[in-house]
């Protein structure tokens, strides 16, 4: 806050009057004009450090993604091995299952803390229109991928639970006919992911190539450092 303090007598001149009025209106500028420097320092320091934690977060998240990728292969393998042994079974109901239901499941979850500090803090207000729109769309695509886990988790849990109804080694027509339904309904949660998952490797192939150029861009809107 600016404090001015009035002059101690009154200015015995018109002339005096007037070089006491340029002395306070250029003091107030120069105090105005240095407020807006610290300020504009400070935006462009806390927009570099904004961006220096999403860009490890993205990093953060590449290796999520491939080891989500990953696991989904490996599920989607689990999953048509399942239903291949439950239609086995239907095929000859009085037999005892060929090999043990396989329900497991691992999925990662995204790190998202260097956007919700930036969405707290103001940083995102900082970026240019093109840059938050692409921070904005990345985090968007992980929130529908977290809802994608948990449906997928409900899905399979629920596969699992009947999976283990007595006896698990040979179950009833009816049970069978239930595990089938829901391993279906599994692997079209995981479907889902498959797709958002590719989506957001098509995303990370383009941030490789685009993210130099846009963040060159950007310093030049709002002066503020990689």
């Amino acid at each position: 806050m600016i404090d001015i303090h009035p002059p101690h007598h009154a200015p015995m001149t018109l002339r005096e009057f007037f070089t006491h009025l340029f002395i306070i209106i250029l003091g107030i500028l120069i105090a105005i004009g240095l407020e807006q420097t610290v300020e504009y320092f400070h935006h462009r320091n806390h927009l570099a450090e904004a961006r220096r934690q999403l860009a490890a977060e993205r990093d953060l998240n590449r290796d999520v993604l491939e080891k989500n990728l990953r696991s989904v292969a490996s599920m989607q393998a689990q999953l048509d091995r399942d239903v291949s042994i439950l239609n086995e079974h239907l095929a000859s109901p009085r037999t005892p299952l060929s090999d043990p239901l396989n329900y497991s499941w691992m999925l990662y979850r995204t790190p998202d803390g260097a956007w919700q500090a930036a969405r707290a803090d103001g940083s995102l207000g900082l970026m240019s229109p093109g840059e938050l729109r692409v921070n904005t769309y990345r985090y968007e695509v992980f929130d529908t991928l977290m809802n994608s886990f948990h449906d997928f988790q409900r899905c399979i849990e629920l596969a699992g639970a009947i999976s283990r109804r007595p006896p698990s080694s040979t179950p009833s027509l009816q049970t069978t006919q239930e595990l089938v339904s829901a391993t279906s309904a599994a692997q079209g949660s995981l479907a889902v992911i498959q797709r958002f998952l590719g989506m957001e490797s098509n995303s990370a192939l383009r941030d490789a190539t685009a993210t130099a150029p846009q963040r060159e861009n950007s310093d030049r809107n709002t002066g503020a450092t990689p």
